[in-house]
C-alpha cells in the first residue's frame, strides 16, 4: 500500500530535488508536475544566489570607492 505524501514534507523535497525515495508519482500529470516544481525550486535557488551575490557586489564596490571631501 502507497504512503500518504506529507504536504509539509512534499514542497521542500520537490524544490530541492533531494528526492522522496519510497514515493513514486504514478499518472502522468503527477510526473509532470513534480519536475516542473523541481525545476522551479532550482531555478528559485539560482536566482536568490545571484541576487544576493550581485547585491554583495553592488555593496563592496560602494565601500571601495573613494570619497570626496
Amino acid at each position: 500500500m502507497p504512503h500518504p505524501i506529507r504536504p509539509g514534507r512534499h514542497l521542500p523535497v520537490t524544490l530541492t530535488t533531494l528526492g522522496y525515495g519510497e514515493i513514486v508519482a504514478l499518472s502522468p500529470v503527477a510526473r509532470t508536475l513534480a519536475w516542473m516544481e523541481a525545476v522551479a525550486g532550482q531555478l528559485f535557488m539560482a536566482v536568490l544566489v545571484v541576487r544576493l551575490v550581485g547585491l554583495h557586489v553592488v555593496h563592496s564596490a560602494a565601500d571601495d570607492s573613494p570619497r570626496d571631501g
